[in-house]
């Protein structure tokens, strides 16, 4: 692949993007978390934060395949940075409520969905123009997530500690207009045929096709039922398990970044084992993963082991996620794709307010190391289930 090859701008704008967000993944929870004391707020916070992930997806997704993925992707990240930088203008104003904060919170990540899924849309055809495999594009696209992990919890960490958490935000919003610019002008615009005029019948069309295609509908439950369990760690286990074990916010990015980091390692191995290893083995022996290292953090080790903790935790996700975009994206037709992946989008983050809101009032009422012990739990019955592995084995095969 040269240099010059449009995949490379796009990668980085997805990294650029997604710097951002895990710096407010760190910066928003802990500044509610250290102001109100309530694991049950932060929780609440967090709900506000992610469902609208999932109603933009829905709503606002199906949009991309008629504007294309590239303006999407732009307009997006656009709009993701103005809501952003309201929360530290209004908090240097003394106008910022924690109804407020999660109002801006809400209409901020209401274009995430919608924007990451567009970004997805691009990888099979930037790919192809620039000489590069669809499982080696998904293991450089998906890295970016981790790499952000690695980069922008320890960022954040810092900017707590020596800003606060509101101007931290600032970062975040920066990250979304240099994103935006970076897909305006270096990656090249790729449309499908235009939709038919209906909106609402487009949206139909791409969910009538996630439905009737079993190996997408597979990963679709997969996917939302994983989504369910794993969604609080970092949101409200993980500043929770700071405070109140490792030593304060600068440990919590360290967690973050270690968990991020084995999603890197992960994301390797995918690229390295993608042409040696069957998928359905590299999947099944990640997920397998997945309990064992969730059952060492009940045991609340100080905060260095933790962060090896969940690098270790961090390595089957990496793993998973660029094998199963490979997957969808070899099943989708083109003209499909933004319609069905803003779908895939939606549905995978329509469970995790829940999941965040039901954890956050969990802690608050039994505490920390029940709410380690039932998200250890619910790894072990998921990964011990029959159902999904035989699933796989006999719908998406070896190959």
């Amino acid at each position: 692949m040269s240099a010059s090859g449009p995949l490379i701008p796009l990668i980085a704008a997805h990294a650029v993007s997604l710097l951002g967000n895990v710096v407010a993944a760190v910066a928003v929870p802990w500044f509610v978390l250290s102001t109100t004391g309530s694991p049950a707020r932060t929780g609440v916070i967090a709900f506000f934060a992610a469902l609208p992930v999932a109603l933009g997806s829905a709503v606002v997704g199906g949009l991309t395949d008629r504007l294309g993925a590239r303006r999407m992707s732009v307009i997006a990240d656009g709009l993701s940075g103005v809501s952003v930088a309201a929360v530290p203008l209004l908090y240097g104003l003394g106008l910022l409520s924690f109804w407020l904060l999660a109002a801006i919170v809400f209409l901020g990540a209401l274009f995430d969905g919608p924007g990451q899924a567009a970004r997805q849309a691009l990888v099979p055809a930037l790919a192809q123009r620039s000489g590069v495999s669809l499982e080696r594009a998904n293991s450089l696209f998906t890295a970016t997530e981790h790499l952000s992990y690695i980069l922008g919890a320890p960022l954040a960490g810092v900017l707590i500690v020596s800003l606060g958490a509101p101007a931290a935000l600032w970062l975040d919003a920066v990250t979304f207009v240099v994103s935006a610019v970076l897909v305006l002008v270096a990656v090249p615009s790729v449309r499908a045929a235009l939709p038919s005029a209906r909106y609402i019948r487009d949206v139909v069309e791409g969910l009538r096709f996630a439905v009737r295609e079993h190996v997408v509908l597979t990963f679709l439950l997969l996917t939302m039922a994983g989504n369910l369990i794993m969604a609080a760690l970092a949101p409200v286990l993980l500043p929770v398990y700071a405070r109140e074990v490792a030593g304060g916010a600068g440990w919590l990015g360290l967690m973050i970044a270690g968990y991020g980091a084995g999603g890197l390692l992960g994301t390797v191995l995918f690229g390295v084992l993608s042409g040696r290893l069957s998928r359905r083995r590299l999947y099944v022996v990640a997920f397998l993963g997945l309990p064992i290292s969730a059952g060492l953090l009940v045991l609340l080790p100080p905060g260095p082991l933790a962060a090896g903790v969940l690098l270790a935790l961090g390595i089957s996700p990496g793993v998973i996620v660029p094998l199963r975009n490979t997957v969808l994206q070899e099943r989708t037709p083109f003209a499909l794709r933004g319609r069905v992946f803003s779908l895939l989008q939606a549905a995978h983050m329509a469970v995790v307010p829940f999941g965040l809101l039901l954890t956050g009032l969990l802690v608050e009422a039994l505490g920390l190391r029940i709410g380690l012990l039932v998200f250890a739990a619910s790894l072990a019955a998921f990964a011990r289930s029959e159902e999904h592995t035989s699933e796989l084995q006999s719908r998406f095969g070896s190959s």
